[in-house]
């Protein structure tokens, strides 16, 4: 098989299955704009002097008061709905909402009970009433779905990429689950994983299908509170809007195209577990770029320093998402007063990309969809070799960095969220929070080793992190429907820490984990990526 070849199967396969997507060909329209050309979310922050109400999307304007938020009446409540547990009182004080707990004078309808997390974070929440039996759990489990994809390092050591490791999916879930169910379980239930196998071929040639299937069995067959998912290539908007629809809570474990829009439309139903959105990264990445010198003349037919003029290419798929991020990056760099040209291109096949971006003059490139080992494998088969510009999105070291020549990579510079994508084992910078080390020392003592393993290592951290937020977020917001989980991860957000990523991004207006990066490079000497800052840069 050749380079060009091989490298076009590998992106579909990567997007397929673990941590990066390129996307899919379905459209998403997303949430019409509003008069002021912003989409309203019941995430959407208003402009006015109290806390908005959130709102299912699915259910119309009924309102879901989250912890902390002051109704038109001068009141606090907990969640309301299903197994929620209803705590309405005059407030004269303030609302804590990292605790969920009104101060000042209030009446409560139950005493306050303490919950402590596997990572020791004290939660305090009016006790919680919960339905014996509800929509993914009874009165001895709490049902939580988890798609795999087992034959990915199968299928990936058949054409002879490197690194490829999907890990232990079920072992690595599991061992989080049963972390869970030691420190007491979800209001005394145990939580009981449903796995789903997905075949990486059928990923590949019928996504939709695989998604809608996927759907059914976790909205029919085997109903769950939430569903852990790492496969990209079905985290397409017929899924995702599939499982709002049945008001199942997707924690997507993708690194594929994602926006604010995408982020808003589906809250509460949707949370992105390794990939912040774009619209907070473009800025972010570019101003970086510049910082790192990546904006210099470059000569594209030797991969060195050059004279010609910079131009930088944005290469996106052909989705609404891929050219609402396009225009985002493209603003970032106009703002810096860079020459750009956005192409959206069929990642199927980047040959024609190849061609308009050379023919066109570019001489820098950043890939925001991903696919950026197709891309990389296919351009050099042309002899062109432009400047890149990357994130995590591009999985550096679990990736691209044991697949392509030294030659190729040359000059690469980009910002990072997360060492187990960004970097190898030794240039790992460490442990960035207690969340990282507890679930490390979880993950060890069930008897995993992810030495040399880093796509295993994130796929791993980033199911700890997940099922941290759908406990302790359950926990926060007193029951176990999706809203309940929302409320409470409003009242952890302040507080919770993230095992996979640098900082948490989630907030108010962003249910997205990754919250801070750090600047890499590629450094000729090791064939390798390195942070080349220990500084945390804030999404």
């Amino acid at each position: 098989m050749s380079n060009s070849r091989s490298g076009r199967y590998a992106l579909l396969l990567v997007s397929a299955v673990v941590l990066t997507g390129c996307g899919s060909t379905v459209q998403s329209k997303g949430l019409a704009p509003q008069a002021d050309g912003v989409s309203q979310s019941p995430l959407t922050v208003p402009q006015v002097t109290t806390t908005r109400a959130a709102q299912d999307p699915m259910l119309g304007t009924a309102p879901v008061i989250a912890p902390g938020a002051r109704t038109a009446t001068g009141t606090a409540s907990a969640p309301t709905g299903s197994g929620a547990a209803t705590t309405t009182s005059p407030v004269t004080g303030t609302v804590d909402t990292v605790n969920t707990v009104v101060t000042g004078t209030k009446t409560a309808t139950g005493p306050i009970t303490t919950t402590k997390t596997v990572t020791g974070t004290i939660i305090k929440t009016a006790a919680p009433v919960v339905p014996a039996t509800g929509r993914g759990w009874d009165k001895d489990y709490v049902y939580i779905g988890v798609v795999t994809q087992k034959d990915v390092n199968a299928v990936a050591k058949q054409l002879g990429l490197k690194s490829i490791d999907g890990g232990d999916q079920e072992g690595e879930s599991t061992a989080m689950a049963n972390a869970i169910n030691a420190n007491g379980g979800i209001f005394g239930r145990k939580v009981k994983l449903v796995f789903h196998d997905l075949n990486s071929n059928d990923v590949v040639a019928t996504p939709e299908t695989v998604g809608a299937s996927t759907c059914q069995y976790f909205a029919q067959d085997r109903q769950v509170v939430a569903i852990l998912s790492p496969a990209g290539g079905i985290d397409v908007p017929s899924f995702r809007a599939c499982l709002a629809k049945n008001k199942i809570a997707l924690f997507s474990v993708a690194t594929g195209p994602m926006d604010n829009v995408i982020g808003q439309s589906l809250a509460p139903y949707y949370y992105s577990m390794a990939a912040p959105s774009w619209n907070s990264l473009a800025p972010v990445l570019v101003s970086t770029l510049k910082s790192q010198g990546y904006f210099t003349p470059w000569n594209v037919a030797t991969n060195q320093a050059g004279t010609a003029k910079v131009k930088v290419g944005v290469l996106v798929g052909t989705t609404d998402v891929a050219a609402r991020i396009g225009n985002l990056v493209a603003n970032s760099l106009r703002a810096q007063g860079q020459d750009v040209l956005v192409l959206a291109n069929d990642p199927k096949d980047f040959q024609a990309a190849v061609l308009k971006l050379s023919g066109s003059g570019v001489t820098h490139l950043i890939i925001p969809d991903g696919g950026q080992l197709a891309f990389v494998l296919t351009a050099a088969t042309q002899k062109y070799f432009p400047r890149y510009g990357l994130s995590s999105v591009n999985a550096p070291t679990a990736v691209l960095e044991p697949n392509v020549p030294q030659q190729f990579l040359h000059g690469a510079v980009g910002v990072g969220w997360s060492p187990s994508l960004d970097v190898a084992d030794a240039n790992d910078p460490g442990d960035s929070s207690i969340a990282e080390t507890t679930c490390h020392s979880l993950l060890s003592k069930a008897g995993f080793d992810f030495a040399g393993r880093r796509l295993a290592e994130g796929i791993a951290l980033s199911y700890c992190d997940g099922m941290r937020i759908i406990s302790e977020g359950a926990t926060a917001g007193g029951g176990l429907t999706p809203l309940n989980i929302y409320a409470g991860v409003l009242a952890i957000a302040p507080t919770f820490k993230s095992a996979l990523s640098f900082g948490s991004g989630l907030n108010a207006t962003h249910l997205t984990v990754p919250g801070a990066v750090r600047p890499f490079r590629y450094v000729d000497s090791c064939s390798c990526f390195r942070y080349s800052s220990s500084k945390n840069i804030s999404l």
